[in-house]
């Protein structure tokens, strides 16, 4: 008789499956995985990007939130498809913290990367006094609104998203996250920079509108 209830427990634990099992640093619960993956970033933006305005304001500073439960280690934006035009970002003004800007590449092209160390969940960092050019006419007085429809990407705990700015009339921002709208654009030149480990072959044909991890 023991031994019939021994095995009908076996099976019962046979049918059920392996229990779910939680990443609690991330309050990610991953059921019936024998191993823990790095998480996506489900609902929850990775950064929140604002050029403030007026739209029409030539003073170009730049604001970076980090909304994600993770460190933001690099982030960049790539001006080539602006409203403006062909941004190329002749300087990307002076930096304040809290976090430290380690690095930065790209300086007087149209894709600039930024690297930080401790850019800590809930902190924000800010690049004042930007000048941003068009390529080929340097005298062109790029506005806050003439930077929207540029490209933009953040990556943190080797995972990376991307968005496209957009002007409100007043202010030009991106949210970057796993549901940004960003299903369209080209960001080919960000995701070589951003995530050099990844491969893609069409780039410019991924949807990146869908929770998707572009960085493993």
């Amino acid at each position: 008789m023991k031994k019939l209830t021994v095995l009908a427990l076996a099976f019962a634990v046979m049918i059920a499956g392996p229990a779910a099992f939680a990443d609690s640093d991330l309050n990610v619960t991953h059921a019936g995985k024998g191993t823990l993956e790095p998480p996506i970033f489900a609902d929850v933006a990775n950064a929140t990007c604002t050029f403030p305005g007026p739209a029409t304001s030539f003073a170009i500073n730049l604001t970076i939130v980090n909304n994600a439960p993770v460190e933001i280690d690099a982030w960049g934006i790539d001006g080539a498809s602006a409203n403006d035009g062909h941004i190329i970002w002749d300087t990307f003004g002076a930096f304040s913290g809290p976090a430290t800007l380690t690095s930065t590449t790209g300086i007087d092209t149209e894709r600039v990367i930024a690297f930080f160390s401790g850019f800590a969940p809930g902190e924000s960092v800010t690049f004042s006094g930007i000048d941003p050019d068009i390529l080929g006419n340097p005298s062109f007085g790029v506005t806050v609104g003439g930077i929207a429809n540029s490209r933009t990407g953040a990556r943190g705990h080797g995972q990376t998203f991307y968005s496209t700015f957009i002007s409100d009339g007043v202010n030009t921002y991106a949210v970057i996250g796993p549901s940004a709208s960003a299903a369209g654009g080209d960001f080919a030149g960000l995701m070589r920079d951003l995530s050099p480990a990844k491969t893609f072959d069409s780039p410019e044909t991924e949807s990146f509108g869908a929770v998707k991890s572009l960085f493993r």
